[in-house]
């Protein structure tokens, strides 16, 4: 367990099927939710018992993998994504996206970063940030990229390994900043 945070380029194309496709499929899951959640599971309460099940519930299963294949074929979107980077408890960097991109609200959804001026902008931070602890800031308010505290986030403390998240995250953002081309949009979403 603890915050897994993945950053993605996208062409603008393929982000906006990439949201048609998860409403869709939102819509979808609610119309089946009920259905699953009644089904016969295993032991460990999370598995479904296929041997357990009615021939009603395969019929009802079939149907609901046919509506998402539908979906899929419909809107020309696997659902897979290349990721451009990936963190494990960089919990300052989450928080600051959050804050900035997403109005604060964190439900591991995607939070669109944009274009260069929004990778440009975590950039900044992240320099601002070094600087600040490298000049001996220690209050954590103060910092333009405080760690963020949260359920197996990992540490809030202005160690090296703060430091060095920070110094490893800024060539990311150095590079994709000069990567990124006009028709290309990114994107971040994390899951704990």
């Amino acid at each position: 367990m603890g915050l897994d945070m993945y950053l993605y380029k996208s062409t603008k194309t393929r982000f906006k099927n990439r949201k048609k496709f998860y409403a869709a499929m939102d819509s979808h899951w609610d119309k089946w939710r009920s259905f699953f959640e009644n089904l016969p599971r295993k032991d460990n309460g999370w598995e479904i018992d296929r041997d357990n099940l009615t021939d009603q519930n395969k019929k009802d299963m079939d149907q609901c993998h046919r509506e998402e294949d539908e979906i899929k074929t419909k809107l020309n979107y696997n659902g897979k994504e290349e990721e451009y980077h990936y963190w494990r408890k960089f919990n300052a960097l989450h928080g600051y996206i959050v804050r900035e991109f997403a109005d604060g609200i964190d439900e591991c959804q995607t939070i669109e970063i944009g274009n260069k001026d929004g990778v440009n902008k975590i950039l900044d931070a992240l320099k601002t940030t070094l600087k600040q602890v490298e000049d001996g800031e220690k209050d954590i308010e103060k910092l333009k990229m405080p760690p963020t505290s949260g359920f197996f986030f990992g540490s809030t403390d202005l160690d090296d390994w703060f430091k060095d998240k920070l110094k490893e995250a800024i060539p990311v953002f150095e590079k994709l900043a000069s990567d990124l081309e006009d028709n290309e949009i990114v994107y971040y979403q994390a899951s704990w």
